[in-house]
């Protein structure tokens, strides 16, 4: 398989849910993709694994640091895909809906290409041939920046943010703050990825609830 000439074309949003901020409408984009987009040969490799029990789809409070993660495990030597579970925060608060289509059919290539090469293939040209092939920008991290977390500022929902006093990026949100990392702030360890001061502010959001 040649990886390196197939380009990126975009897919075409009109054939999925026109708002995905629940579970079922995260499985809907599912459906469509599997149902829809990818060949015969790729869907015949999920339908297995989703009539063994496995390749359910999720959403998981816990998740915070990652957007989406493929699930999976060894057994008798094959690759089985248990879960695809996606930050329920991200999905419920994020208002880009083709950034968030995006990255389910990203988890969704993981979970296609583990399967198809019978091995854990993370982000290399096998991962990213079949990106291109179905839609989803090649990319190890979101090529867009999300927003669910300044709306889950604004509704108090979290209660740090680290903001540069030079240039007023906001570079972190954070429910909890540690000492050791305050104090890392506090002595400049830290500098803006914007304009690169080390001036950084620690704000305590006013209408924080949990």
């Amino acid at each position: 398989m040649n990886t390196q000439i197939l380009q990126y074309v975009k897919p075409d949003y009109s054939m999925y849910p026109t708002s995905v901020n629940t579970l079922e409408e995260v499985q809907q984009v599912v459906d469509t993709l599997l149902n829809e987009v990818i060949s015969r040969e790729h869907f015949q490799l999920i339908f297995e694994e989703i009539m063994s029990g496995g390749f359910e789809i999720k959403l998981n409070n816990r998740l915070s640091a990652t957007l989406g993660q493929c699930v999976s495990t060894t057994k008798n030597n094959h690759i089985h895909i248990l879960a695809i579970e996606f930050n329920a925060n991200y999905i419920k608060y994020e208002r880009n809906t083709a950034h968030k289509i995006d990255t389910i059919i990203h988890e969704v290539m993981h979970a296609l290409t583990d399967l198809e090469y019978n091995t854990y293939c993370g982000h290399d040209s096998r991962w990213r041939y079949n990106c291109k092939q179905y839609g989803c920008i090649p990319a190890a991290n979101a090529t867009e920046e999300t927003t669910y977390q300044e709306v889950m500022w604004k509704l108090g929902l979290i209660k740090y943010r680290l903001v540069c006093e030079e240039c007023g990026a906001v570079l972190e949100y954070r429910k909890t703050m540690t000492t050791p990392y305050r104090v890392a702030i506090e002595c400049g360890e830290y500098r803006c990825s914007e304009c690169k001061s080390e001036y950084l502010q620690i704000q305590v959001n006013k209408n924080y609830h949990k």
